[in-house]
């Protein structure tokens, strides 16, 4: 915390800090002649006062300078605002610490303000400093020793360098965001036209000849619309359509997974690449690899292993869920070869049991959900996948029996051997009775 030597600073400290200017601060900050004269008196009498008021204030914190004590008899005060244990120091001559935001000093002590200080040993322009009186710096300050006590005065400048830091910083965000919405300007159109394009299948090898990550190109779009500088220009790598042998292992959006092939023609692929590599300052060496599509949609040098194995393992994920919901359709005994009547995905859940499963629950464990549904004990349920499929295993999983989660369009079949007592779901097709009033209908939400 710094020292300050205008006898204005604490009004303008106290404006700054949003705090009302007390009579304290108008009378140390407007002496009078009187009050001048008596200071000048107090110097040359030599008369001891206890304590010498100080008119200086800290910007986080005014500093109040203590009275040495008399040494050999001589009651002299020194009329220095600065005594000699507190020697006022510029930001050039503050010693730099390696350690300078740590808030414990070399000898272990706390060190007190040490939030203020910056890496280069003086003021850093990152925390918020507060103004106070020199009664409250003297109360503040007495908890510490002032060998590890850091003192700001308030017309002591912040650190040259950790400025100059902050500049260049801004200066740079500043030269990004130019640069992205000069980008922006040039290749924003041409990537709405990828996005919305559905090229023909006839079109494959002809007209588009050239393949890039869809992955990239969403990282592309978020980059140059974004409204902060934060974000960096991508790099077009293709690795994430790449295996380890480094072929292409994906097709043209033909798997499971979120990421693919995207067709450009050739002079597209070539823009791309140039506006990028302008972007990011590399040359011509560092060119990605291009990915080339022939008749049909198919990639050329594709790595036919690597493709299988990728498709299998994203269609096992399919088949991995938590707590997802399970479709149980109910059907009459023996009614197996009936169909149901075609409706509304909305109407097809209604007339569904909803159940909350894992993938690592048994078939046997949907039973016991279904029972406390129906009524029906799970050794009088039958399920099936399908209507005339086989019979599901009671100790199988539902991932080893492949089902899949929010199954509503293609339910599990419930063939319970005693239907008396299971709680049919409401069906649309048949007479509804005048007290269900609303229920089940679309007026009722």
């Amino acid at each position: 915390m710094a020292e300050v030597d205008d006898a204005n600073s604490s009004s303008v400290s106290s404006i700054r800090s949003g705090t009302p200017t007390t009579e304290v601060d108008r009378y140390e900050s407007e002496p009078s002649p009187m009050d001048m004269q008596d200071v000048c008196q107090e110097g040359s009498n030599g008369a001891a006062s206890g304590k010498v008021e100080s008119m200086e204030y800290g910007c986080e914190v005014a500093e109040v300078k203590e009275q040495e004590k008399p040494e050999d008899g001589n009651d002299a005060k020194r009329t220095d605002c600065s005594p000699s244990e507190y020697p006022s120091t510029s930001p050039l001559e503050r010693p730099s610490s390696s350690a300078s935001r740590s808030s414990t000093h070399e000898s272990g002590a706390v060190e007190f303000n040490s939030d203020l200080r910056c890496e280069h040993g003086g003021i850093n322009l990152d925390e918020f400093r507060q103004a106070v009186s020199p009664e409250e710096w003297k109360q503040l300050s007495s908890y510490f020793d002032p060998a590890t006590t850091f003192t700001v005065r308030c017309d002591e400048p912040i650190c040259r360098q950790c400025e100059n830091d902050f500049n260049e910083q801004q200066w740079g965000k500043q030269e990004l965001k130019e640069s992205l919405r000069d980008l922006r300007g040039r290749i924003g159109e041409l990537l709405r036209e990828i996005d919305r394009r559905r090229p023909a299948e006839e079109d494959y090898g002809t007209v588009y000849s050239r393949g890039i990550c869809s992955r990239f190109l969403a990282k592309l779009n978020a980059t140059i619309r974004a409204r902060t500088a934060s974000l960096v220009l991508p790099a077009i790598c293709q690795e994430c359509v790449m295996c380890s042998h480094g072929w292409p292992n994906v097709g043209l959006a033909c798997d499971f997974g979120s990421v693919h092939v995207v067709a450009l023609t050739e002079q597209e692929w070539v823009r791309l690449c140039e506006e990028i590599a302008a972007g990011l300052g590399s040359n011509e060496s560092t060119s990605p690899k291009p990915i080339f599509i022939m008749e049909r949609g198919r990639i050329e040098n594709m790595c036919e292993g690597c493709f299988g194995e990728r498709l299998e393992a994203l269609n096992i994920q399919r088949y991995v869920y938590d707590d997802a919901f399970i479709y149980v359709a109910l059907s009459e005994d023996g009614s197996i070869s009936t169909s149901f009547p075609k409706t509304t995905r909305r109407t097809q859940k209604n007339k569904c049991f909803k159940v909350k499963m894992s993938s690592t629950d048994t078939i046997k464990d949907l039973k016991l959900q279904l029972y406390k549904q129906t009524g029906q004990t799970p050794n009088d349920q039958l399920l099936y996948r399908e209507l005339g499929g086989s019979l599901l295993d009671g100790d199988s999983t539902l991932f080893d029996a492949r089902i899949e989660k929010n199954n509503a369009d293609q339910p599990l079949i419930l063939i319970a051997q005693s239907v008396s007592n299971v709680t049919l779901k409401y069906d649309e097709q048949q007479t509804r009775a005048p007290e269900r009033g609303f229920i089940d209908t679309a007026l009722a939400h």
